[in-house]
């Protein structure tokens, strides 16, 4: 039951990143595109994809953090 609560927290969480932010985040993480190729998917330069990516996963960081441990290698699901 844990694992189905986080799984939806972690799917509000990208839902809830602007649109730019989530295309970028989906197409890296979940599709496994480079930050090349998400550039010419989505027509931009791959530094903005980079920024895009980085916005992203610092939203997700704050806005999941209280579910993780986050350290500086090794991300943990706390135990209550």
């Amino acid at each position: 039951m844990l694992d189905d609560e986080l799984a939806a927290e972690v799917r509000r969480a990208i839902a809830s990143l602007p649109p730019l932010q989530r295309e970028a985040l989906v197409l890296f993480e979940y599709e496994d595109l480079s930050l090349a190729e998400i550039a010419a998917v989505v027509g931009a330069d791959s530094n903005a994809v980079k920024a895009r990516l980085f916005r992203a996963r610092d939203k997700l960081r704050a806005s999941l953090g209280r579910y993780f441990r986050i350290g500086r290698e090794t991300a943990t699901v706390k135990r209550a």
